[in-house]
């Protein structure tokens, strides 16, 4: 069945396929029986006949599967084989203008956006009734006259922040010869305004700072809140350090009171031999609560540096050699997440396998995020399922990820298959908020 003298007759029946849907309208389709005519023209037996409708069943179906995980080149290229296999079929038709619409509004290739209309008007031309693509085609539309009123604005806030700019300079420069005859005025029997005292029953934020030595090591801190309700203190932020990648790390929290004086302190380990390491730049989230008696007199919280192990490794831009496994731009239209591979170990056991997975996951929106769960699924050989889990990446119990952070996290998965049926996993953003 897939001799070369086969494989030669199907890809001159691609070509007259092709040759005559070239010679009429773009839009306008083969019938079936004009494909099998085709076919009977080329020699083809009902045995290559049926060969060629299973084929198309192969590459439409692996072309689902890469768009239900947002791999958009992957299957534009399996669904664009079969749409050539049977330029016919309604449903292939229309995912592959979905799959060119979901690449577009990722990419924004004029081109993407074009293929993604003709595929969605030949489905038309099959079924004028056939909503999804009347639908499809209309949030092209809407969704281009957003981006270009978009990019107006944008235009017009730079023009705005630039004249601003100018007017600030020009006042720099001429600022003395404005005020040059201004008079100053003595401020006389005026009364010094007291400071506004915080009752001891209300809440109020409490300094944070890194210990000098741990700042100048590289480290620096990020404070979500640092909140002091009487006897309660509440603080949730992220350490992270700006060129190294750390293994271990142990602070202490150092809280003084009204004299500066020790009234309470703690050790907290960050990361150990069961975390990740945190690479350069990625923060290491953490959450320290206390109610002690002594804390009514809590004026600020020192972190001191209590044990570190440092890996020697250069990843200064680890994104750089990191694999995409998901960004919600192409995700179910979320905004601002971005997930990469950072590493993984399979072990094969006897009719199993185990996988770990260490994943980095950076916001790349304008809004802190609160609560992500994706999705990990495992495919065999034959691009079948073999499981999937979903996970909570955030939670709402941890510091919210702000933009520009970044984080790793890791599991270990067990998977009731053979190692050698395995082939790939993919990663999905499900939910986020």
């Amino acid at each position: 069945m897939q001799s070369p003298e086969f494989t030669h007759i199907i890809q001159n029946y691609i070509k007259q396929v092709l040759k005559i849907q070239r010679e009429r309208s773009q839009y306008t389709a083969l019938t079936e029986e004009e494909l099998r005519q085709i076919a009977i023209q080329l020699g083809l037996t009902d045995k290559d006949w049926q060969y060629i409708q299973t084929q198309f069943e192969a590459f439409w179906g692996r072309g689902k599967q890469y768009s239900k995980y947002a791999q958009w080149d992957e299957a534009i290229q399996e669904l664009e084989q079969a749409v050539l296999l049977k330029p016919n079929h309604e449903q292939a038709l229309f995912d592959l203008a979905q799959a060119y619409q979901q690449r577009w509004i990722l990419q924004h290739r004029t081109k993407d956006k074009k293929n993604s209309e003709l595929y969605a008007k030949r489905c038309l031309l099959l079924n004028y009734q056939y909503e999804p693509a009347v639908k499809l085609i209309s949030e092209l539309r809407n969704t281009s006259t957003s981006y270009q009123k978009t990019t107006q604005w944008l235009r017009l806030i730079l023009f705005v922040l630039v004249g601003l700019a100018f007017s600030l300079i020009f006042w720099l420069a001429f600022k003395d010869t404005f005020l040059r005859d201004t008079k100053a005025v003595k401020a006389e029997n005026i009364e010094p305004i007291e400071p506004i005292k915080i009752p001891d029953n209300q809440p109020h934020k409490i300094k944070v700072e890194l210990e000098k030595t741990m700042y100048l090591q590289g480290y620096r801190l990020d404070i979500e809140s640092s909140i002091l309700n009487q006897t309660h203190y509440h603080l949730r932020a992220s350490i992270y350090h700006k060129n190294k990648n750390i293994e271990q790390l142990v602070i202490q929290m150092q809280c003084l009171g009204e004299t500066d004086q020790t009234i309470y302190q703690k050790e907290i380990i960050l990361l150990d031999t069961e975390k990740p390491e945190a690479w350069a730049e990625e923060c290491v989230p953490f959450v320290f609560t206390a109610q002690q008696p002594e804390l009514k007199n809590l004026q600020k919280v020192i972190i001191k540096l209590q044990e570190q192990k440092v890996v020697e490794k250069e990843n200064i831009n680890p994104e750089e050699d990191l694999r995409l496994l998901a960004d919600s731009l192409t995700n179910n239209h979320f905004l601002g997440l971005i997930i990469r591979e950072r590493n993984q170990v399979i072990e094969p056991l006897n009719q199993q396998f185990t996988h770990q997975i260490v994943l980095q996951y950076e916001n790349t929106g304008a809004n802190p995020l609160k609560h992500v769960e994706i999705e990990i699924a495992w495919f065999d050989t034959e691009d079948k399922l073999i499981s999937n889990e979903t996970l909570k990446l955030l939670t709402e119990q941890e510091p919210m990820l702000k933009p520009k952070q970044k984080r790793a996290k890791s599991w270990i998965f067990k998977l009731n298959t053979p190692k050698k049926y395995y082939k790939k996993y993919y990663v999905s953003i499900i939910k986020m908020e």
